[in-house]
């Protein structure tokens, strides 16, 4: 409880990483409880108990990695990718998000900016002109709960770590809106001020329907047939007679793309010039507009120093912010790459640089402030959008009422599994050769060649279900006695066994019973097993 950096399953500078599961961690501040206070035991296992009532003191903190996540209209997710193909869950919407924008956080890729009303193989980035491309190796999909992913390594190489921002435009589908001259498809969630559409370009001066219920003070758009197209941007802050470029590092100029004209609740207004109205060509627009409690959309001029307050009514839980004046980057930071104050990881939309830490912000519960002088230079006028967090858990949350979150490393919602009072099967490593090495708490065993890993339990009675993914070498996945030996092969050893074997091939007491399709890097091998009848 010393002013230092405090860490939890590591012990040296991220070298000595914990390799197993932690149900819950409390930290008590001040009072000395007994193990009572905090576990129990059920059907023979200790297992954690609702610790209510405690003190916990000023640094005091409870994690009970929470599993379970609802969001409403906004939220971030972070992942690692695989090289080959994954689902991203814990958005949290009761459907799938509308708008999901990706960056890779460790190494140097565009960003990727999809949406369900064109597609989520329908791709566009904010760092480029170029035209929407058409890539399902990308984002595959976009899911309850999440997305699913390719293997590309601009959203999903090996070993690289990215953050997704999700939005929801609402439930149902999108439909036609003839509320304006020009007709477009939305999507639009009406409760928290967004929405995602498209339509094709008259050439002509004209209004279209953004399907919310107030008027816009944000709009991003993109011609997405052409590549020499800038993004524009409409921020109610600077004006309609003003229009920013996303890909850019330009200060907003006097331009003529909103037709000089204010949206109004029903339409906002357009130019017939190429950028957001070339004729025959497909236009995307994100639209936003304050929601009291939630989102945002304002300016503030910097002041070169720390100390630059901006109110939002709320705790931010993701700021975006660029000049209207100089020509400087567009910045995002977000309270999922850093837990806690003071928030320094940024990425820059108009840019595919990897994070950095090279801004300094507080989130705090009326707003957002700044700790120098980086991104708020003084006497420079910016605009800004702002979102609060309502997800209900984060794995890294201190529940305990004071605030002390804590930072991840190397950890993801992904990693985190329900728990309970039901034990588990993982590898056993008082059931394997010594050649075998164990990770991710025993769920992932490698071993040397003709040398078996054993569950930790066996299977008595009862009917079994159970996963192995493959990720490399030549290895067999079944059914063995809880007395096999630890060097079996397939073909030549193996009694009371069913085994299938890596390049397809089934051995059942070591005789084969033909080929049903061999494995590749990735794929999942599901096993049933009835005791009953075996």
């Amino acid at each position: 409880n010393t002013a230092i950096e405090h860490r939890i399953g590591d012990t040296a500078q991220f070298a000595r990483e914990f390799d197993g599961y932690m149900a819950e961690v409390n930290f008590i501040d001040g009072t000395a409880y007994d193990e009572s206070s905090f576990g129990e035991t059920k059907s023979g296992i200790w297992v954690p108990k609702d610790p209510s009532g405690l003190t916990y003191g000023t640094n005091g903190f409870r994690l009970n990695f929470g599993d379970t996540v609802e969001a409403n209209g906004f939220n971030t997710v972070t992942y690692t990718g695989n090289g080959s193909s994954q689902s991203v869950s814990g958005v949290g919407f009761s459907s799938s998000p509308d708008f999901v924008w990706i960056k890779e956080r460790s190494s140097t890729s565009s960003h990727i900016l999809v949406n369900s009303v064109r597609g989520a193989n329908k791709l566009l980035s904010s760092n480029t002109a170029d035209a929407e491309q058409t890539d399902a190796n990308k984002v595959a999909s976009l899911d309850s709960d999440g997305f699913s992913l390719g293997s590309s390594g601009a959203v999903n190489q090996s070993g690289q770590t990215y953050v997704a921002w999700c939005w929801d435009a609402g439930s149902g589908s999108s439909g036609s809106n003839t509320d304006g001259t020009i007709t477009s498809t939305v999507k639009a969630n009406q409760t928290y001020g967004f929405s995602t559409l498209h339509w094709t370009g008259t050439a002509s001066a004209g209004t279209v329907g953004h399907g919310l219920s107030s008027a816009p003070e944000m709009i991003i758009a993109k011609n997405g047939s052409v590549s020499d197209q800038n993004w524009q941007v409409f921020h109610a802050s600077v004006g309609s007679t003003f229009s920013g470029q996303l890909q850019s590092t330009t200060a907003f100029l006097d331009r003529t793309y909103w037709n000089d004209t204010d949206p109004t609740s029903s339409v906002f207004s357009i130019s017939g010039q190429d950028a957001i109205n070339e004729s025959g060509n497909t236009i995307i627009a994100y639209c936003f507009h304050s929601v009291t409690g939630y989102s945002k959309f304002g300016s503030f001029v910097g002041t070169g120093a720390a100390g630059n307050s901006i109110t939002t009514g709320f705790k931010p839980s993701f700021v975006l912010w660029k000049s209207s004046t100089a020509n400087t980057n567009w910045t995002i930071a977000d309270n999922t790459r850093d837990t806690s104050n003071p928030i320094t990881k940024r990425l820059i939309p108009n840019l595919s640089n990897a994070e950095d830490t090279s801004v300094s912000i507080d989130f705090n519960d009326t707003g957002f402030e700044f700790n120098s002088g980086q991104a708020n230079d003084s006497g420079e006028t910016f605009i800004y959008m702002a979102f609060a967090d309502t997800r209900d858990a984060a794995f890294w949350r201190d529940v305990s009422g004071q605030g002390n979150d804590w930072q991840p490393n190397n950890l993801t919602f992904s990693d985190v599994v329900p728990d309970g009072t039901n034990n588990f099967a993982v590898w056993s490593p008082l059931a394997a050769n010594s050649s075998a090495q164990f990770k991710e708490g025993n769920l992932e065993a490698a071993a040397a060649d003709n040398r078996s890993v054993k569950a930790s339990f066996n299977m008595p009675s009862g009917k079994w279900y159970w996963e192995n993914r493959f990720d490399g070498g030549q290895p067999f996945v079944g059914i063995c006695p809880e007395t096999m030996s630890d060097s079996v092969t397939p073909n030549s050893s193996g009694t009371d066994t069913v085994q299938y074997y890596f390049d397809g091939r089934v051995f059942i007491n070591a005789v084969s019973q033909g080929n049903i399709g061999a494995w590749t890097t990735g794929d999942i091998i599901g096993i049933t097993f009835d005791a009953s009848i075996h």
